[in-house]
């Protein structure tokens, strides 16, 4: 199937998120290079609302969270930016959220020839939906664990 071809077989919904996607990829970039990470966390990757979680936000496009990452990944490999890996994980934590559904930003690291690397990832119940394969890199620990271990200290 040619791109013209998926194209028209978008939904509206689709198309919405394609759009949203480009529209918050420079914010994403903006607020990782003018804030402190903690605050860009606090805005992309906060909590989701609890409005969202006891069902009261209901979404009529019922993308499926797969399909949802597809879709920042067909925005992302469009845009003038080229969105690295945390900046596209960041946007689909936002997006997964938003629509209620659980979602963790991974970030683990290798060692390639010498090389210091970093990945960041997107899971979804257990399954990575953005940013795989992930198997050489070492997860570091979770983000909001590392929040709740500073404020046990």
């Amino acid at each position: 199937m040619g791109k013209l071809a998926k194209a028209r077989d978008l939904s509206r919904g689709e198309w919405l998120l394609l759009l949203q996607s480009s529209v918050f990829l420079p914010a994403v970039r903006c607020g990782l290079k003018l804030l402190p990470f903690k605050t860009v966390m606090a805005l992309f990757a906060g909590k989701q609302s609890l409005d969202a979680l006891d069902g009261k936000r209901v979404r009529s496009d019922r993308i499926r969270p797969d399909r949802l990452a597809y879709l920042v990944e067909v925005a992302s490999c469009h845009h003038f930016l080229k969105p690295t890996c945390l900046e596209k994980a960041l946007l689909l934590i936002r997006i997964l959220r938003q629509r209620g559904l659980e979602a963790d930003l991974r970030i683990g690291t290798a060692k390639t020839d010498g090389r210091f690397e970093a990945h960041a990832w997107v899971e979804h119940r257990g399954q990575v939906l953005l940013g795989g394969p992930v198997e050489r890199y070492s997860p570091l620990l979770p983000l909001e664990a590392t929040r709740r271990q500073s404020q046990l200290a």
